[in-house]
């Protein structure tokens, strides 16, 4: 392709001519990688995750319209996948959970929160059933990077829940209620050595310290 423009004066005017040059033909064609198929379609976004057995070459998470999760290479095989009762609310988060340097996956469905390694297999005591649907996807902190994640979810009771890495709730963590139903996720920041876990529902924001308090 090729524009040109030209401004030209002549007396009292000024004159425009304007080219377009076009090819119609393809000078050269994508080239495709490698090609995977899906049970079904997908709207969710493939994430590159880590592969801890091999750093140098990612891998992709998604899940397609029929709740199928999938692991797939860096050659475009699929390692593996799972039938999950329900579509995924929130981001995929790559955990160590024992520590070691191996990676596990964890996500929230509105009913369970999910930890499952890289053969496929959930990590017990995962999954969490919840007590109220999830309104929002599970936040993932880690306040002193020493692997003690917390994990806080919004549910629709307008309740805030946080669990450790055992699965169980978080030991003074006071489940602080909202106004309305949360639906993005709780948000951690750090200012002057304070912890502050951000939440908004539709009308209001929300600050509390590590156990929960406003």
């Amino acid at each position: 392709k090729m524009f040109a423009w030209q401004i030209s004066p002549a007396g009292s005017m000024i004159y425009n001519n304007a080219s377009l040059l076009f090819y119609p033909e393809i000078q050269s064609k994508p080239q495709t990688v490698w090609k995977s198929h899906m049970k079904a379609s997908f709207d969710f976004k493939p994430l590159f995750v880590k592969n801890h057995t091999d750093p140098l070459n990612k891998e992709i998470v998604l899940q397609d319209r029929e709740n199928n999760f999938y692991l797939i290479n860096n050659i475009g095989r699929i390692q593996w996948q799972i039938k999950l009762p329900s579509p995924i609310l929130s981001d995929i988060h790559q955990i160590d959970l024992f520590k070691n340097g191996k990676y596990q996956f964890l996500f929230n469905t509105s009913e369970k929160i999910y930890v499952i390694d890289r053969n496929g297999n959930s990590v017990p005591p995962f999954p969490i059933t919840l007590r109220s649907e999830a309104s929002n996807g599970v936040a993932v902190f880690d306040y002193e990077n020493t692997r003690n994640y917390r994990f806080i979810v919004a549910c629709s009771d307008r309740t805030l829940y946080a669990y450790d890495n055992q699965a169980s709730f978080v030991e003074g963590w006071n489940n602080p209620k909202t106004d309305h139903p949360i639906s993005h996720p709780v948000e951690h920041f750090v200012v002057d050595g304070k912890d502050y876990i951000v939440a908004a529902d539709k009308m209001k924001d929300y600050f509390f310290d590590r156990r929960g308090n406003v």
